[in-house]
């Protein structure tokens, strides 16, 4: 399901607007203004003659009324170093924020990531049994095209997730739901063959798109001209260039964030750019509003009165993987001389200057469901001790016979190839793991790589060590490291079971403390091993004003403004 790759889709969850007041132009003309009402008669026209009446007392003058002056329409500006992806939600293999802006989902996380609330649902209601939850949803929302949101429009987008034949199927849904009824206009039911607790998280890129302007306009045609509900309705698309929005000036059904209000800001406007530089420059002279801030900017940034940066807390987690297709990973001895040899703070201040969360449990730290406590307990077993290390392996009788400082084991010297991507920090990382593992006789090779190249090496299951990232907004991430196939290529039948049970378990606190047994299951055994979590920074002007923050960090604009 392409939702499940959404994780790398925005490091900002950017929901509305932003405003950027008398700002330079980008790459594009700046947009007419929003047509202004009417104004009312001038006070001066000469009115109808009256009878004439006795003076009165003569009255103080006053000055003539001021001319209104119609305020300026503000524009926020971010730049997208990600690259530019078709509107068309249906089409696009990358989910970004050019596509959010334009739709709703069904439901929504709350900023703080501790809840789910009804966007184009008002309410919902879980059956007994968990095979069924019934969906009430809202009145009065209409697409950008004027055509009503209600349960056939609805289930027109269901009827193309469900389609193996439509370019949207969400083929992981196959073997999940066994049917979406429609119950009257406003009412839709999805029923499932078995209980199904991540259907909330899957829905975050589940986008609807009008019906009507689909079948009108085809595949071919939408992404140009996208029909949704959302705050901004896009005017003017240069793919590759930029995208310019105007505010949907109905949108009253967003959000707890939003306050039922359009979007403060008139237009909202994303230019793209894959140069990270390019990025921070534009932030530096105003000409964009925000941008995500790469670390090497960090210090500038800090330094730059015109410029505020927010830190956040990802929701991915860096670790070290192994490969349990191979023998001496399963030998849960060598996994913990491995995992009390790893020092997680020295990976961090070689790698990113310490700007990185230490991370040793199985959840990544800007996910719902993470428990200091836990990671507290995971950092306490497994706590930095390279002479526990060597002593485990001494009683694994593997020990260095020749003196290079290597062990032996069956004969053969434990050097092992490490494949990680070429981003420089990264490389750090890795050269930092090699050193700690090289103090307890293990040599690492290392070999980086492109990282579809470490994908295929993964799939195949012919990896050793390899320094890789997981991620997703809902728990549910930790079940799929253990279903196999995966990455690890681990296939533990308790550990299975208790994703299984984590993922049928519908009411949401008893889900996340079976999902914390599972990350205590996985801890106990030292199953892989977890080592950072990045932080996220977004760097916006100093002037701009009403902006929130979601848990992760992202940016939250719909209520903000810009002030002189």
């Amino acid at each position: 399901m392409k939702s499940k790759f959404w994780l790398l889709i925005l490091t900002v969850f950017v929901v509305a607007g932003m405003a950027l007041a008398a700002c330079q132009p980008a790459a594009t003309t700046e947009p007419e203004a929003m047509p202004a009402e009417e104004e009312a008669a001038p006070a001066e026209e000469e009115a109808a003659p009256a009878e004439e009446e006795a003076p009165a007392e003569e009255a103080a003058p006053t000055e003539a009324p001021a001319e209104e002056v119609a305020a300026e329409p503000v524009t926020i500006r971010y730049m997208d170093t990600s690259g530019f992806y078709t509107l068309d939600p249906h089409q696009t293999p990358w989910y970004t924020l050019t596509q959010g802006v334009v739709y709703d989902t069904l439901v929504a996380q709350t900023p703080d990531g501790t809840a789910w609330e009804g966007i184009l649902a008002d309410s919902w209601e879980t059956s007994d049994d968990g095979l069924s939850i019934t969906f009430y949803l809202k009145d009065g929302v209409t697409f950008h095209d004027g055509t009503p949101w209600n349960a056939d429009a609805a289930m027109w987008s269901f009827d193309k997730w469900l389609d193996p034949e439509f370019v949207g199927f969400q083929e992981e849904w196959e073997p999940v739901i066994s049917s979406v009824d429609k119950v009257d206009d406003m009412t839709i039911v999805v029923n499932f063959f078995a209980p199904y607790a991540t259907f909330f998280a899957d829905q975050v890129v589940n986008y609807f798109v009008s019906p009507t302007a689909y079948e009108e306009l085809g595949v071919d045609n939408f992404g140009l001209s996208p029909v949704g509900t959302g705050a901004w309705i896009p005017i003017d698309i240069a793919p590759n260039d930029h995208v310019t929005y105007r505010k949907n000036p109905d949108y009253t059904w967003g959000g707890s964030w939003t306050n039922g209000q359009p979007a403060a800001a008139d237009f909202f406007e994303i230019v793209f750019n894959t140069d990270q530089a390019v990025a921070y420059a534009s932030l530096e002279t105003g000409e964009v509003t925000f941008t995500d801030l790469p670390a090497q900017f960090l210090v500038n940034a800090e330094e730059d009165p015109d410029i505020m940066v927010n830190k956040g807390t990802s929701g991915s987690l860096f670790y070290l993987g192994i490969n349990y297709t191979k023998e001496i990973y399963n030998i849960p001895e060598f996994r913990y001389a491995l995992a009390h040899a790893i020092d997680q703070e020295e990976v961090i201040l070689a790698a990113f200057e310490g700007e990185a969360f230490k991370t040793c449990q199985y959840l990544p730290a800007g996910t719902p469901g993470y428990r200091a406590e836990t990671d507290q307990y995971a950092c306490e077993k497994w706590n930095y001790d390279p002479a526990m290390s060597n002593q485990i392996l001494d009683d694994l009788g593997w020990v260095d016979t020749n003196g290079d400082g290597v062990r032996e084991r069956d004969g053969e010297e434990m050097v092992f190839p490490i494949i990680y991507n070429t981003e420089e920090a990264i490389g750090r990382a890795a050269e930092v793991v090699q050193g700690q593992l090289s103090d307890i006789g293990v040599a690492l090779e290392l070999n980086p790589m492109e990282a579809a190249a470490q994908a295929e090496i993964l799939v195949a299951e012919q990896q050793d060590f390899f320094i890789r990232a997981y991620g997703y907004p809902d728990p549910v991430i930790l079940s799929w490291m253990v279903y196999y196939p995966n990455r690890n290529a681990m296939d533990d039948e308790e550990a299975t079971a208790l994703g299984m049970t984590a993922d049928s378990t519908m009411d949401n606190a008893a889900r996340l403390d079976a999902v914390d047994v599972l990350n205590r299951y996985l801890i106990d055994m030292a199953a892989w091993f977890p080592i950072w979590t990045p932080y996220t920074y977004v760097g916006y002007r100093s002037n701009l004003q009403g902006a929130i923050f979601d848990f992760q960090g992202g940016i939250i604009f719909h209520n903000a403004t810009i002030v002189p």
